[in-house]
């Protein structure tokens, strides 16, 4: 669980650093490269979430409730798609806001292992 929470944290700051640049940096092969390299480690982090992710999803949410829940989570994904696509966001607010919800996410993504550790001492 700490793997995942510093891979989070590492997606984040790809995200950011890509919303900064294209902010601050002027275009050219500094700035492309900047954009390639947050990319690369973003990439890196989504390859590293999902196997991990699966593990702790099948320690926290029990087999007979787990396509409920997951499906109960796609409404708002979907709903934030969404929202993206149908405005006209820039790209660097783009970047910055999946990059404030990567923060966000992997805040929370500390308290599903605490509530499992208690449960299997009182258990």
């Amino acid at each position: 669980e700490a793997l995942l929470w510093r891979a989070l944290a590492v997606g984040a700051a790809a995200l950011v650093g890509a919303g900064l640049t294209l902010l601050l940096w002027p275009v050219g092969l500094g700035h492309t490269l900047m954009i390639l390299s947050a990319f690369i480690a973003f990439e890196f982090v989504v390859g590293f979430y999902f196997p991990m992710a699966a593990l702790i999803k099948s320690q926290v949410v029990p087999e007979v409730l787990r396509t409920t829940i997951y499906n109960m989570y796609r409404i708002p994904m979907n709903a934030l798609v969404l929202l993206v696509l149908l405005n006209d966001f820039s790209l660097p607010t783009i970047f910055m806001a999946c990059g404030a919800l990567l923060v966000t996410v992997s805040a929370f993504q500390t308290q599903p292992g605490k509530q499992v550790k208690l449960e299997r001492s009182q258990a």
